[in-house]
């Protein structure tokens, strides 16, 4: 799952199936872009962070990261509330 702002700085939750033999991280990032869920500068980031859970995932099986998705220069990042930061979750 996917929980992040977007660019109307609206908090989405975003769920979506991931299968290491058809998926790849820059394949999703690329299907995120192109439904206009992330901004192209944040491709990147959220398919090193998507392959860092798949592959590596962290006790707690969340990782949170920095995006320009939903955050204006004059806004204060805020990762509790996720402005400025998005998180990859796997859930069951």
């Amino acid at each position: 799952m996917l929980r992040m702002r977007n660019p109307r700085k609206e908090l989405n939750d975003i769920r979506f199936e991931y299968q290491p033999t058809k998926d790849t991280a820059d394949g999703i990032a690329q299907e995120l872009l192109g439904t206009g869920l992330i901004a192209d500068e944040d491709i990147a980031p959220m398919a090193q962070n998507l392959q860092m859970i798949v592959s590596n995932p962290p006790p707690n099986r969340v990782v949170t990261f920095r995006v320009s998705t939903g955050f204006n220069e004059n806004d204060v990042l805020d990762e509790q509330n996720l402005t400025g930061f998005a998180q990859l979750s796997l859930t069951d």
